[in-house]
């Protein structure tokens, strides 16, 4: 390590000694991502952006800091959001440079892995383990989807932490950037407590400091601790766990799991064909096909990597680079094996920081193996990264829109949410013959209050209002998503049950139902307007009145006017569109 090398503001923010290989990681990375930043909004880049206000606005970024800004619940990663809202600012909702950013933060993190791996390994093998991590198809999550930039931003402030303690460790300004990078990495994602971890270790590994560095990363946990709950005050997310299959079973269940989600992310690192969003699969029982040869298949992989570091150990070559290594991939695999419940049994932008480690080990492992016959190695290196890159370039093009994304990953497995999903942008493009067929597969599947309330829609629109009532008042009886979800949605269903009773001429059921939930929900402009309406057609035009005008004062627009003007035309009043 190159301990004693003068630190110059050029060398810490510009620390690309080797250029060439910096634009040979650009080259390779447009090249394998260009087609992915020209793609659409897909899944929870519109909840992130298009209906976020919070980052509409940069007067806003102060406010990221200090409490959660998602309509999702508690949500606390305020540096991922100030930079939706800079890229919001100057280029709105042009998908281009979100796009863009990413990849270039993907880009440069992938240099970054080049520079530290080659301190302990051959540059060539380096290169190519860093280039395997640029192009490989299970990091397209984590760099074409725009609402993954948490897993670029955390890993690049982590990545860049961890090479300036790796380069220039001893000096005191070294010490403060790497604990400001790795607070932004932090706040980026909750995740960063991985680089924080391996912070340490490389402390205790690498140098004499290892009280230091244990002091320097309690520092950073605590500065971020003193941030998000004593300033945000953004604790645990109140997550009901109904809605998420893994997340409603036992500790002892979640860990039934385990050897089958280990073996997704060895089984997809090694062949990377199916890749899908949002996987919420899970393993009930002890079988052979989904818990004993997965486990076994597991075993033998950690024997590998154990032997790997045994012989290293032997020949005195490397070891506590490959120990470290080794700890690097564990803890990144091990944050996600469910012991504490997330929100996806898998995701391929999960294995984006353990990835590394694996590569590391790689290289080592084969740095010692001397093959005598290097240019069939070279050969054989050139064509997975040809393949990978390939099937990178292909999947891409599954997340240019949502429907190519859901429609694709349906056939990887079934889910309900993405059957959902793909029924509203049916839906949206007109489409209602495929809607139906998807919004009556998400119910069969899992129903939701959402996915039922959808159904239910869906017979609005056309006038099948006796079974669009059936559908609202199964939603009604469900409680499966978080609580301020919950109320959103139940809110839409009430308004528009009650529309359907006001179009089956159920007026006292309407007002019933208006009466019974307005005094929870009274600042709801729509449920003025249906009470008013419900209250005209029963002849109670004063009423009628009064309530209408509450209506427009809390903003209601042309449609409450509308229904104001007949109120007081004594005109027959035309039923507004559920909402």
């Amino acid at each position: 390590m190159d301990n004693n090398e003068e630190v110059s503001f050029k060398n810490l923010f510009f620390p690309f000694t080797n250029l060439k290989a910096f634009f040979l990681f650009f080259i390779i990375g447009i090249f394998v991502y260009f087609n992915s930043l020209f793609n659409q909004f897909v899944w929870d880049d519109e909840l992130q952006i298009v209906r976020n206000p919070h980052i509409h606005s940069l007067s806003n970024i102060p406010i990221l800091f200090t409490r959660s800004v998602s309509v999702n619940g508690p949500y606390y990663k305020p540096v991922m959001m100030t930079i939706y809202s800079i890229i919001y600012f100057l280029f709105g909702y042009n998908t281009f440079f979100y796009h863009f950013l990413q990849l270039l933060l993907h880009i440069t993190s992938a240099f970054l892995v080049f520079v530290i791996l080659k301190k302990y390994i051959k540059a060539v093998i380096a290169l190519f383990c860093s280039l395997i991590f640029l192009i490989h198809p299970i990091n397209t999550e984590a760099v074409a989807y725009i609402a993954s930039l948490q897993e670029t931003l955390f890993f690049f402030f982590g990545i860049l932490s961890l090479y300036l303690i790796q380069k220039y460790q001893p000096k005191f300004i070294i010490y403060l950037l790497s604990f400001f990078l790795l607070l932004l990495s932090l706040l980026s994602k909750e995740t960063g407590i991985c680089f924080v971890i391996l912070v340490v270790i490389f402390g205790a590994i690498f140098t004499k400091s290892k009280f230091k560095f244990l002091i320097f990363g309690i520092s950073t946990v605590a500065s971020y601790s003193f941030m998000r709950y004593g300033v945000a005050h953004v604790f645990s997310a109140n997550t009901k766990i109904q809605l998420i299959p893994i997340s409603g079973l036992s500790l002892s269940q979640r860990i039934l799991n385990i050897p089958e989600i280990i073996f997704y992310y060895i089984r997809t690192f090694i062949y990377p064909e199916s890749l899908a969003i949002n996987q919420q699969w899970v393993v009930t029982r002890l079988d052979v096909p989904n818990f004993y040869l997965p486990f076994i298949l597991d075993l033998l992989f950690f024997s590998i990597l154990i032997i790997g570091g045994l012989y290293l150990y032997i020949i005195k070559n490397k070891f506590k680079t490959y120990l470290f290594f080794f700890l690097w991939f564990v803890i990144g695999l091990g944050l996600h094996l469910q012991i504490i419940p997330l929100d996806m049994t898998v995701a391929d932008r999960w294995f984006y920081f353990p990835m590394v480690g694996l590569l590391g080990m790689i290289g080592l492992l084969i740095q010692s193996l001397n093959f005598k016959r290097k240019y069939i190695f070279l050969a054989i290196g050139i064509l997975i990264l040809i393949i990978f890159s390939i099937r990178s370039i292909v999947r891409n093009a599954d997340w240019h829109d949502k429907i190519s994304l859901y429609t694709h990953d349906l056939k990887i497995y079934d889910s309900s949410e993405i059957e959902s999903n793909l029924a509203v942008e049916y839906v949206s493009i007109k489409d209602y013959q495929n809607s139906l067929i998807h919004f009556r597969k998400s119910v069969a599947l899992y129903p939701t209050e959402l996915n039922l309330s959808n159904l239910g829609y869906y017979y609005d629109l056309f006038g099948k209002y006796d079974i669009a009532e059936s559908y609202y008042k199964k939603a009604l009886l469900l409680n499966k998503y978080p609580y301020a979800q919950h109320k959103v949605i139940i809110l839409s269903v009430y308004r528009r049950l009650i529309l359907v009773y006001l179009h089956l001429n159920k007026i006292e059921d309407a007002e019933t139902l208006l009466k019974n939930k307005i005094s929870n929900f009274s600042n709801d402009k729509y449920l003025w307007e249906y009470l008013s309406i419900a209250e005209y057609k029963r002849y109670h035009i004063k009423e009628a009145s009064i309530d209408i005008q509450k209506a427009i004062q809390l903003g209601g627009g042309s449609e409450s006017k509308k229904i104001y003007e007949e109120i007081n035309n004594s005109n027959e009043i035309v039923l507004p569109p559920p909402q």
